[in-house]
Formats: structure tokens, C-alpha cells, sequence
């Protein structure tokens, strides 16, 4: 029997991400209409998302994970803000694509 951590390796095996901080959409799919939303949800939060590592609390984590941390969500928001990625990597990467 796998342990937590050996089941989300072995599932990240099996989709073929070669690194378990590779981005990979693993949502079911929304109407097209959706998404345009949930993206402008996250850019108006982006500034709070943020902020959370650079306030004091933020300041108590170590300094590499922080600028790990905030260069994936900067690959995210890239993705977001770029239709062409944005319908790539996650409006047609969706569970149950119609």
C-alpha cells in the first residue's frame, strides 16, 4: 500500500510530468464563458496573493521558498494572461473535455 506522498508521485508519473511542481490542470471542464471570469478573479486578487509573502508572516518563511513560491505563481498568472496559453493549458487540458 503507497503512502500519500508515493500515490501523488506515482499519479504525476503517470500523466508524464517530469517535475511534481510542473503546472498540470486537473479541473473538470466549465462552460467557455467561465473562464474569462475565474482569470479576472485571479488578476484582481493578485496583488493580495502576493502581498501574503511580503508581510511580516511572509517574512517568517525562508527566502527560497518564498521566491520559488512566487515564480510559480508568476508562471501561472503568465498563463492566464495569455490566451493562447490560457485555452491550451487549461481550457483544453480539462477533465471530461467535450
Amino acid at each position: 500500500m503507497l503512502n500519500e506522498e508515493e500515490e501523488w508521485i506515482a499519479e504525476f508519473e503517470a500523466v508524464g510530468e517530469s517535475e511534481l511542481r510542473d503546472r498540470l490542470y486537473r479541473g473538470y471542464c466549465a462552460p467557455d464563458a467561465e473562464y474569462p471570469k475565474a482569470f479576472a478573479l485571479f488578476d484582481s486578487k493578485k496583488e493580495a496573493i502576493y502581498g501574503l509573502y511580503k508581510d511580516k508572516v511572509g517574512s517568517l518563511l525562508s527566502p527560497k521558498i518564498v521566491e520559488e513560491t512566487l515564480k510559480y505563481f508568476d508562471e501561472f498568472y503568465k498563463t492566464i494572461d495569455n490566451p493562447k496559453n490560457a485555452k491550451s493549458d487549461i481550457i483544453e487540458a480539462c477533465l471530461g473535455k467535450r
